[in-house]
């Protein structure tokens, strides 16, 4: 079938399907990416928006049409619908419109979801009610049950191990800031790695315009030649690469995240510097010329000067570049070592650190979102244009062995993910970044290079894991070891932990051989994981259904013409 004017229809209804599919992905899957960059308040959300316009059309148009075409290897077999391509394009519609139904209800009620999983779902259900069981590949079915266990408990693990290691060595330390400055080129390296390999083995460089394949010095198959596809072949060199263009990736970040960071000390120093001042004079207009009689003086109460905004809160929350932090107006105030939590979270306060080191993590997550957002933004190009570019290109040409992508339709599904974001992605970016756990610059780093290390790793070795489900599990992991910080009486009398040996004296350091003790669940929203954890198993049912609905009632309904006859 090649332009048939009667599918003309189906072309333009999965357009439209394909820019909801776009627009949901990018409200839940990206606005992941984003939450804990904005969470933390390392970023505003007018810079997250600026970033995602510019760097998702980028990794959309130049990388995502590489791995658009394993939509094929999903989970179905494309080449069972050789002799019926209009089954094949009307099932690639539903799947878009039952996976993105899904992704609309999921970011509605705030709950972070795989796309992935969304549209593998979607098709499943296409193969099922077309009668094509046997050419849905069912171990990826099963894959995925396995990942909804895998994820939380290895990316959960990776994280609260990374956090904990990195709280002991860095964190902690009175000279933490002397101790990032030397050593963040290394983190940066870390995070710069998992996008590197990403461009290595997924990438859009053509090596050769045709490569052939032989049976018996026989050519059975012709292809272009993808330097993706030599990277599969030599993976010792592909690694090399990887690891050299990660090094270089980290000298040029490590100049932008020097710059960047001591522009940001400057200004929270001058500002700090301001607020003291300040305070100065507002305790000097309190002194008044003794006038009084020291008996009148002694009876009357202390009057304490409260500074500006401080009706509502203890600390003055001031922005210093793109980082909100909490300045504290009276020296040694035990505010210092404490923030609020807000929700179903138990414990109302958690463990902060030097602030001139959380400034340096803050300007590290604008890396770590900058190349997250890109990664992101090509792989889930995927899951939105992949069953659109099945049905543009069945129009045209017919079922193709590879799924031909235009760089206009990959620029399209970028943008509307962008928009997605900015109009529905607040729900998940709140859910993620704010609800679950408290984050701040140096938590919300730790999340987001190990949910990409992780990823990376598991991916390598062959086992898929949603990023989704990374992010969420890493947020869990790093909560459940926060220190169990204990708040002030109701008499203002701190109650007495064991101190970490570090400065904060409010912080209880459990001394235990069982690795369990350390866990803290009073700093975790665990209702809200719960909802979340439920709706992770939902989705490949739901997809699956409306799916098999949608195509159904299309393909199978009865349907008749009327002839008038004639007057």
């Amino acid at each position: 079938m090649i332009s048939d004017p009667s599918m003309l229809w189906l072309v333009i209804a999965s357009g439209v399907a394909c820019f909801f599919m776009a627009f949901v992905t990018g409200a839940n899957d990206i606005a992941n990416t984003f939450s804990t960059s904005i969470g933390s308040r390392s970023l505003t959300i007018k810079k997250a928006l600026i970033i995602a316009f510019i760097f998702e059309a980028l990794g959309a148009s130049l990388l995502g049409g590489t791995v658009t075409d394993s939509i094929r290897s999903k989970i179905i077999n494309f080449e069972a619908f050789y002799n019926a391509p209009e089954f094949l394009m009307l099932g690639m519609f539903s799947a878009l419109v039952g996976a993105s139904m899904w992704l609309a209800i999921a970011t509605c009620l705030g709950l972070p979801v795989s796309t992935t999983h969304s549209i593998i779902g979607a098709l499943l259900g296409f193969g099922l009610s077309a009668g094509h069981a046997n050419s849905i590949k069912w171990g990826k079915i099963q894959s995925i049950v396995i990942s909804w266990f895998a994820a939380p408990l290895l990316a959960g693990s990776c994280s609260a191990i990374a956090f904990s290691t990195m709280r002991c060595l860095i964190l902690r330390k009175k000279n933490s800031f002397e101790i990032i400055k030397k050593w963040y080129w290394v983190l940066i390296f870390l995070i710069t790695l998992p996008f590197s390999a990403f461009l290595v083995y997924q990438n859009p460089i053509v090596l050769n315009r045709e490569c052939t394949m032989k049976q018996n010095d026989i050519i059975v198959h012709t292809s272009p030649c993808y330097l993706q596809d030599w990277s599969a072949g030599h993976k010792v060199y592909a690694t090399l690469i990887s690891i050299a263009l990660s090094l270089v990736l980290t000298a040029i970040a490590s100049v932008f995240i020097y710059i960047i960071y001591n522009k940001r000390l400057k200004s929270y120093n001058f500002r700090k510097q301001l607020f003291e001042n300040q305070d100065m004079n507002d305790v000097e207009k309190n002194i008044k010329p003794n006038t009084s009689s020291l008996n009148s003086v002694a009876s009357s109460e202390t009057q304490i000067p409260r500074l500006k905004d401080q009706t509502n809160q203890a600390n003055n929350e001031n922005t210093i570049g793109n980082v909100q932090i909490e300045v504290s107006k009276v020296a040694n105030n035990n505010e210092n070592n404490k923030v609020a939590a807000k929700n179903d979270i138990e414990q109302t306060v958690i463990e902060t650190f030097d602030q001139d080191t959380e400034i340096v993590f803050a300007t590290l997550q604008i890396i770590s979102a900058i190349l997250g957002v890109i990664a992101q933004s090509a792989n889930d190009t995927a899951n939105a244009i992949g069953p659109f570019a099945a049905v543009f290109n069945t129009y045209n040409s017919g079922i193709e062995q590879k799924i031909k992508v235009q760089w206009y339709i990959l620029l399209f599904g970028g943008i509307s993910m962008s928009l997605g974001l900015s109009i529905l992605g607040y729900r998940v970016i709140k859910t993620v970044g704010m609800k679950l756990i408290k984050i701040t610059p140096s938590r919300g780093f730790t999340i987001e290079l190990i949910s990409g290390l992780v990823v990376l790793f598991f991916s390598i070795c062959g086992i898929p894991l949603s990023s989704t489900h990374c992010a969420v599990s890493s947020v869990i992991g790093l909560g459940l070891v926060e220190a169990k910080v204990f708040d002030n009486d109701k008499n203002g009398n701190a109650d007495k932990g064991t101190p970490n040996g570090e400065g904060n004296t409010n912080v209880a350091v459990k001394r235990s051989l069982c690795p369990f003790s350390y866990l803290n669940t009073s700093c975790v929203n665990l209702k809200l994981f719960r909802t979340i954890f439920l709706s992770w198993i939902i989705t490949v049912s739901f997809s699956a259904s409306v799916t098999a609905a949608i195509f159904s009632f299309a393909a199978y309904t009865p349907s008749y013409v009327v002839m008038r006859a004639p007057v």
